[in-house]
């Protein structure tokens, strides 16, 4: 389910906006990607849609979660 959640999630997410942020990392400052804009929120429907959330958060850590059902 976390393989088939997160093809799912990458195909979702493919043309959603991203700006970068300087970040300073142990080795030298970088800029990393962020997603643009308002904080995504995953909502899983019943029992059927849990299953999916795991893979999605591994993609998707800062999104907020709620549930519906």
């Amino acid at each position: 389910m976390d393989d088939l959640s997160g093809i799912l999630v990458y195909e979702a997410t493919r043309n959603i906006e991203v700006e970068s942020i300087d970040i300073e990392t142990p080795l030298q400052p970088m800029k990393a990607p962020v997603l643009a804009g308002k904080k995504l929120v995953l909502a899983p429907i019943l029992r059927a849609g849990v299953g999916f959330l795991h893979g999605m958060l591994t993609l998707l850590p800062s999104a907020r979660v709620a549930h519906i059902g």
